[in-house]
């Protein structure tokens, strides 16, 4: 094995065999030079950290504390899926050219069939709201205070009337005077529902329930014009209460009818069985005041005078009862109503 140096001084190379290692040469330049002693061959040198054309290079193995590095798959071939360090949630893998993505729907989302390509994922359908600016709010939230309390003395109204008539049961004895005083406290209650409906007239056109509600407030208004006309102005023929009774109470169930729009598009079903109830009960009022009206004009109660006295304290009792339910059930919807013009 030769030995090959590089005179420090002049540069000049020199070769020398192996016997002269750990000697000292001269150089023509006159610089002595320290000849090493030649070392073992070592057995790995001949191995070389080339691959072989055609084999895939060896795996290199990573210093100590260092992650491997990602290894190429061989051409041709898809890459092998990786595992996500511990803890962490795996990343999403993009699907082969040419297939269709499969995606989870962002939270709060249902997935639906998009018949026509689009988007599967819709936002679920949402209630109707009454109303989408600030006025409506507003004027939402007016209707529904003004209509709660302007029936609780509609209410009041009707329970004063039953205890009027109640009184003259005890007292068996039907005073003119306090039957005078019953249709003024009748008639009163009527013009104080009918105001309470005309709030109503204000509600935002775009609920569903406004047309009906406005035809509620005109059947109302003109039942009790035809009830002040016909006690006012002395008219014998019971033609003209009728109409009105029938008017005035039609318009409650026509109301009943829009407020159970109104329920079932906010769906506040715990409100739609009051409106439902209030329809119910505003038709039998009708029913049962119109048949008291015809049965106390034309006599049909018992030949004697107390069982007629019975009968007519069953028909007052039961008409005003009747309409205390019809203002009871209005109030109590409309109460629960409230949070519904409020909350919007």
């Amino acid at each position: 094995m030769t030995i090959t140096l590089t005179c420090p001084s002049c540069g000049k190379k020199y070769s020398f065999s192996d016997d002269m290692g750990g000697k000292q040469g001269a150089c023509s330049c006159g610089a002595i030079i320290d000849i090493p002693v030649a070392s073992a061959p070592s057995p790995f040198q001949n191995i070389s950290a080339e691959p072989t054309m055609g084999q895939p290079p060896a795996p290199q193995m990573p210093p100590m504390g260092q992650p491997p590095a990602p290894q190429m798959p061989p051409m041709g071939q898809p890459p092998a899926p990786q595992m996500p360090p511990m803890g962490q949630p795996p990343a999403p893998q993009m699907p082969p050219m040419g297939q269709p993505s499969q995606q989870m729907p962002p939270m709060g989302q249902q997935q639906m069939p998009s018949p026509m390509g689009g988007s599967p994922y819709q936002t679920p359908a949402t209630t109707i709201n009454v109303g989408r600016n600030p006025d409506s709010f507003s004027t939402a939230n007016l209707i529904g205070h003004q209509m709660y309390f302007w029936n609780q003395i509609a209410f009041l109204a009707a329970c004063a009337l039953g205890l009027i008539f109640l009184i003259m049961i005890l007292c068996n004895e039907f005073s003119p005077t306090l039957l005078e005083v019953a249709f003024y406290i009748f008639g009163a209650a009527c013009l104080v529902s009918s105001v309470s409906l005309g709030f109503l007239i204000s509600i935002p056109r775009n609920t569903r329930c406004a047309p009906i509600v406005i035809t509620a407030f005109g059947l109302t208004v003109a039942g009790t014009a035809i009830l002040w006309i016909f006690h006012l102005g002395d008219i014998i023929s019971i033609v003209l209460p009728i109409i009105g009774i029938a008017l005035f109470y039609a318009g409650y169930a026509v109301l009943f009818g829009g407020l159970q729009t109104l329920c079932k598009a906010r769906q506040r079903n715990d409100a739609l069985g009051n409106a439902t109830a209030g329809m119910i009960i505003s038709i039998l009022t009708v029913v049962v005041i119109i048949y008291v009206v015809i049965a106390v004009k034309n006599g049909w109660v018992p030949s004697s005078r107390t069982g007629a006295k019975v009968v007519v304290s069953i028909y007052y009792l039961l008409s005003f009862g009747l309409i205390a339910a019809t203002s009871a059930m209005t109030m109590t919807t409309f109460g629960r109503l409230k949070s519904t013009f409020q909350n919007r």
